[in-house]
């Protein structure tokens, strides 16, 4: 495929749980492939049946949160994140959603309130940052997991994944040199790898 460019990351957005799923009511739900179904364990207990599944806020939360349905929890959980992130693409993308300014302003001003972001980064900074977002096909989006040291158990008996703190400071810093792409690309960690 294409090699990856890297860009700069000059900000960050964190969004809680109730901005997450103001997002996804804004844009009137988000249609997922579902290929492996479950019911989740976590706080609404809801079915995700085999195919398209449109969801809504809550469901949205319950489908990347769970991770206790499946036979290699948090993995599974971190493939149903990019899905529904992909998800989302597609449906802003099919919608125009990005090509009208407005409609992106809306949508900033409905998650707005549940955001934290980095000192300098703007209301106008969002809005334009999403609205040139516009013209991307969603297929160009990759998605990479940090590479781990495996699965164990912490002190007290919960599953968890061990950190590969050599691998994270390689991400790090092939991140700060602007060349992220070439460390994904020779180290296999493209589409969720």
């Amino acid at each position: 495929g294409e090699p990856l460019r890297a860009q700069p990351v000059t900000h960050t957005v964190m969004l809680d749980f109730r901005g997450f799923a103001a997002m996804t009511d804004a844009l009137g739900g988000v249609d997922v492939n579902v290929t492996l179904p479950f019911t989740s364990t976590v706080d609404d207990i809801v079915y995700f049946p085999p195919g398209v599944n449109r969801l809504n806020g809550v469901q949205a939360l319950a489908f990347v949160r769970e991770r206790h349905a499946f036979t290699d929890g948090d993995y599974q959980r971190v493939r149903n994140q990019q899905t529904f992130l992909k998800a989302v693409m597609a449906k802003m993308a099919a919608d125009g959603g990005l090509s009208d300014r407005n409609t992106v302003k809306q949508l900033v001003q409905t998650v707005l309130p549940h955001v934290t972001v980095t000192p300098g980064l703007t209301v106008e900074s969002l809005e334009q940052l999403a609205y040139s977002l516009r013209a991307t096909p969603p297929g160009n989006a990759r998605f990479v997991t940090l590479p781990t040291a495996g699965i164990g158990t912490s002190w007290d008996g919960q599953s968890i994944i061990r950190q590969n703190p050599a691998a994270t400071a390689e991400v790090s810093a092939a991140l700060a040199s602007g060349t992220l792409g070439e460390y994904i690309a020779a180290n296999g960690l493209q589409n969720g790898n």
